[in-house]
């Protein structure tokens, strides 16, 4: 080839350079046709199955349910008023009380201040449904159809083995939180009725940006007061709940949580909560496992591919979706 001259030399770089680019160019190319078509060669999600999180595979549903009963706190994430959820825990049950003498049924459907009347509709077969549904306050405390969570009450009623409690603090409390702020409601003498006034409300960091974050995406038009006094109130809730949980543990196990999927999330909500508080006393070995429960619309693969990229939990449960179709996500 004939050297360039002076006033050329860019040129011939360019000529040059470009049979290497577009020979990279076509390897791309072809690079991302042998994903596209490995990713087509994929089983795809369905539902039914459960996926552990860290590889991203489907488990032996039998084996994996017999191993939850090994669990100290197994935390079921719902989507609310999903019957396949409340089946799934059903599930669960059944599985731990094959192999243990005794269960325990946290459920956040109820506060604390429905305690007695859950304790009474499990005890006195002549407690109406009626009476129960107006003494636990369901209306105002939860809302929403009973009859989706009634399936898993009526279980665990039927089940002498297992223990039915009430997970959440009063709604009450909760809503003054959020109308006052922490530091001002934690002033009011219920407060110290149901224990919580000197809790350690952590604010750590990683929860404070997962919450805040998602209270932005889903609650637009808030002022930042707004935004810290609603923070409050979820901080509240979720330590609330991990104190249920630990002042259950070890007095009768396993322990199965069923809350919203937002109380689970990556661990952050309660289950660390729970053991910094195991941690505290000095037992800080606990077995705890997270499982995720994800209306899964066959169309939507890709968000199961997102929920397991973002380690969401410890497992991915795809379950039929409810009446309501696939819910909006604010993660």
């Amino acid at each position: 080839m004939l050297p360039c001259a002076p006033r050329r030399v860019e040129l011939c770089r360019c000529a040059l350079l470009l049979p290497a680019a577009f020979a990279l160019l076509i390897g791309s190319a072809i690079a991302s046709d042998i994903r596209s078509q490995s990713e087509q060669l994929l089983p795809p999600f369905e539902v039914g199955q459960v996926l552990a999180v860290s590889t991203g595979q489907p488990v032996a549903f039998e084996q994996w349910l017999a191993g939850l009963a090994s669990a100290d706190v197994i935390y079921l994430g719902e989507e609310h008023h999903n019957p396949a959820h409340v089946r799934a825990a059903i599930t669960v049950l059944e599985a731990i009380l094959v192999r243990k003498n005794r269960a325990v049924l946290l459920m956040e459907m109820f506060g604390w201040d429905g305690q007695a009347a859950l304790h009474r509709y499990k005890e006195d077969p002549r407690y109406s449904r009626d009476a129960f549904l107006a003494d636990v306050g369901w209306d105002k405390n939860w809302g929403g159809a009973f009859e989706d969570y009634e399936p898993l009450v009526a279980f665990a009623r039927q089940k002498s083995q297992v223990i039915t409690i009430a997970l959440n603090p009063p709604r009450f409390l909760v809503r003054k939180v959020a109308k006052e702020g922490l530091v001002t409601a934690l002033a009011d003498p219920e407060m110290a009725r149901w224990g919580v006034r000197d809790q350690p409300f952590v604010d750590d960091q990683s929860y404070r940006d997962l919450i805040i974050g998602q209270l932005r995406r889903c609650h637009g038009g808030l002022d930042e007061e707004g935004y810290q006094r609603m923070y409050e109130a979820s901080l509240f809730r979720d330590e609330g709940m991990a104190k249920t949980v630990d002042d259950w543990l070890h007095q009768i196990g396993p322990l199965v949580s069923y809350t919203g999927g937002g109380h689970i999330q990556y661990g952050l909500p309660v289950p660390n909560r729970v053991l910094r508080r195991r941690a505290t006393i000095g037992d800080p070995r606990i077995k705890q496992v997270t499982v995720y429960l994800h209306s899964f619309d066959p169309a939507r693969q890709g968000e199961v591919q997102e929920l397991l990229k973002e380690g969401i939990a410890d497992y991915l449960w795809l379950t039929s979706l409810s009446a309501h179709g696939a819910p909006r996500r604010c993660r």
